[in-house]
């Protein structure tokens, strides 16, 4: 599936967990400028698959027969996106021969992971940003709306109208009938705005963009509704004729100035939360006592991450040391992917993760490359 639906997806993969530890997932870049041809996908997944294979001998015999059926299936997975998506990137996870397919419209770095639990870790942080947008096109004849969903495009509608050209002639007759027409013309973009408002019931998008003649914009910002009032992103009175490409450039640009004013507010709130309290939990330790207490709303995580963590076999409770847990005295066990279970813990207690695909300002979180947004000290 396209990441339509990835905070569900993402929910649904924190929770699958293997008793034999024989989950294979699966990470590549599909992204033109890493991979430009069908033949160096092809490449970059049997690498993976390759790796995967290795990691056989490090299994308990009850979870080979699984481990097996898991990486011939994936071996065997077409790599072909939904039609019409444009796609950066694929999590691929099987659990035996079921493998679960989550396309991503932002770039991802390859890696394998094998365990009891899957990738996750880029899923979570595509889930958290606007990924939802319209594109509008008015004017005295056009009204015709797309909806932006993860690199598709589908139309909303077409409100499109003829109307006759402005009269430049003189005289009564002629006055009386421009202002007709352009009573007319204003009733169309009015409709036009009033069906972009009835959307939100059903989509609820993160983002309006709205292009068209300057005259036409301007008098269809006018008639436009809250909602949407509030969710324009962006006016173009200088794009017309709208093309699927040209659509995806236009969302694509709009959310991501929504995702770098979401990421200042993240840093802001982070910032804050540091001054005011002594216990905000800024190394590893803390962090993960944080997550196990349900007190993270949202983990920051920097692009690039290699944490260590252990878990509780009893209790799934967290930390950045081997220790016995604190809760039931049972030796805890290094996860083979930290970055994953510490994101699947986060949501299955109903927090968010945000990667920063910044390194450098990902530097803000602390030498461990992650910090935690908390609801509570």
């Amino acid at each position: 599936m396209a990441a339509t639906g990835a905070p569900t997806r993402a929910r649904a993969l924190a929770e699958l967990r293997s008793d034999d530890g024989a989950l294979v997932s699966l990470v590549v870049d599909l992204d033109p400028r890493d991979t430009p041809t069908r033949a160096d996908i092809g490449r970059r997944w049997h690498a993976l698959v390759d790796a995967a294979r290795r990691e056989r001998e490090g299994l308990e015999r009850a979870g080979r027969a699984q481990f097996d059926a898991a990486v011939e299936a994936l071996a065997a997975a077409g790599l072909t996106p939904p039609d019409g998506v444009r796609v950066r990137g694929l999590v691929a996870v099987a659990d035996g021969g079921d493998v679960t397919e989550t396309w991503l419209a932002q770039p991802v770095a390859d890696r394998v992971v094998v365990g009891s639990r899957a990738a996750v870790w880029e899923i979570a942080g595509h889930a958290a940003r606007p990924t939802s947008a319209v594109v509008i096109e008015v004017s005295r004849e056009l009204g015709r709306a797309w909806r932006y969903q993860d690199g598709s495009v589908g139309e909303l509608f077409d409100a499109g109208v003829h109307a006759e050209r402005r009269h430049g002639q003189g005289g009564w007759e002629q006055a009386d009938l421009q202002r007709w027409h352009d009573r007319e013309a204003r009733l169309h973009l009015r409709d036009a705005a009033e069906r972009l408002e009835r959307l939100r019931t059903e989509y609820g998008h993160h983002a309006i963009v709205v292009c068209g003649p300057v005259e036409a914009t301007s008098a269809f910002s006018e008639e436009l509704g809250p909602w949407a009032s509030e969710h324009v992103a962006a006016v173009h009175a200088d794009v017309r004729d709208l093309q699927t490409d040209g659509i995806r450039d236009l969302a694509e640009e709009a959310l991501g100035e929504l995702r770098a004013g979401r990421e200042e507010e993240l840093f802001e709130a982070l910032a804050a939360q540091r001054a005011r309290d002594a216990s905000s939990p800024d190394d590893p330790e803390g962090l993960m006592a944080a997550v196990s207490d349900a007190r993270v709303s949202c983990l920051l995580t920097a692009p690039a991450l290699d944490i260590d963590v252990f878990s509780c076999p009893q209790c799934g409770r967290l930390a950045a040391h081997f220790h016995e847990c604190p809760l039931d005295g049972t030796p805890m066990q290094k996860e083979p992917s930290g970055i994953d279970a510490l994101c699947a813990e986060v949501l299955v207690r109903d927090g968010s993760v945000w990667i920063v695909p910044d390194a450098e300002v990902a530097r803000a979180l602390g030498p461990a490359g992650v910090a935690a947004l908390t609801r509570f000290s």
